[in-house]
Parts: structure tokens; C-alpha cells; sequence
């Protein structure tokens, strides 16, 4: 279950195993829910990690879906992007994700053993030297969080041991 704290001070969570997004307010008190079990947009089968960017949108990791979508603050669904596969813009079971200020979007692709990085429409990009999309080294396993680094730093990519 991921979490993360809106520009309005509101606590978003990303509720797995009821397939929705819950918001609470600074008393903890909830203030709306968002989504539910489906794989229609707007719907999840396992949301798993939750980013915001400048503008108070909201990037959902969706490992049950392989696929990323994408949330006003207020939780109309705006856009997703991902598939199931290998490919570039797919995904096996996207466990994390983070917004940098550049509004670059990285996602924690965990059984395809990378770290993938699109912009803000959920096209991929090019990052420093790296091409698109953006990959972590064959040294990575099974990455399940990720870390938005500043605008020249690496992602800092929390994995899983294969041994």
C-alpha cells in the first residue's frame, strides 16, 4: 500500500486490496475515494504506489493492470497510459513511481527488472544520456519503489534481492 501527501495537505492512499485511491484530510478524516475494481479508466485491479506532480495531479501505479493513470486532485480521471509486456510503455506489474520537478514521470517496472521514465502525457523521454525509454542497469532486481531525484540526480530505486 503506497502514500503520499497532496500540495492541499490531504493523504492519498493507494488501497490494494479494495482496488481504489483513498483520500483522508489532515484529521484523518476521509474525504473522498476514488475509483474502484475494474479496468475500465478511472478503475483499478491493484493500485500500488501514488506520485503528484507540480500541478497536484496524480500518477497511480496500477500493478494488476500494468498501466499508469492519471488523476485531477480532485479525482477525475484525466488520462493512462501502459500495456502488458516488455515493450517500451509496458509494463509487468508496476510496483512505484514518482514525479520529478520536471514533471518527468518514473515508474518502477518490477518484473521487467527496470525503471522506465515518461513525460507527463505518458510519452517516454530522454533523461540526461539515457535513451527511451529511460533504463536501470541489468544489476537491478525487481525494483518496487522509486524516488523522484532533482532535476540532475539519479532516481534512487528501492529492489528486492534476487537471492
Amino acid at each position: 500500500m503506497g502514500h503520499r501527501r497532496g500540495q492541499d495537505g490531504f493523504v492519498l492512499v493507494a488501497d490494494s486490496g479494495y482496488a481504489r485511491i483513498q483520500v483522508f484530510d489532515r484529521d484523518g478524516a476521509l474525504v473522498r475515494i476514488v475509483g474502484a475494481p475494474g479496468r475500465g479508466p478511472g478503475q483499478f485491479q491493484r493500485p500500488r504506489a501514488i506520485a503528484a506532480d507540480a500541478d497536484g495531479d496524480v500518477y497511480v501505479a496500477d500493478a494488476g493492470s500494468n498501466r499508469v493513470q492519471v488523476f485531477t486532485r480532485a479525482g477525475v480521471f484525466l488520462r493512462q497510459w501502459g500495456s502488458t509486456g516488455s515493450g517500451d510503455g509496458q509494463f509487468l506489474k508496476p510496483e512505484g513511481i514518482a514525479v520529478n520537478a520536471e514533471g518527468h514521470v518514473y515508474v518502477a517496472d518490477t518484473y521487467n527488472y527496470r525503471v522506465q521514465v515518461f513525460a507527463r502525457d505518458g510519452t517516454s523521454c530522454e533523461v540526461g544520456d539515457r535513451r527511451e525509454p529511460a533504463r536501470a542497469s541489468s544489476m537491478i532486481r525487481k525494483p518496487w519503489a522509486v524516488m523522484a531525484p532533482g532535476r540532475t540526480a539519479s532516481p534512487s530505486i528501492a529492489t528486492v534481492s534476487s537471492t
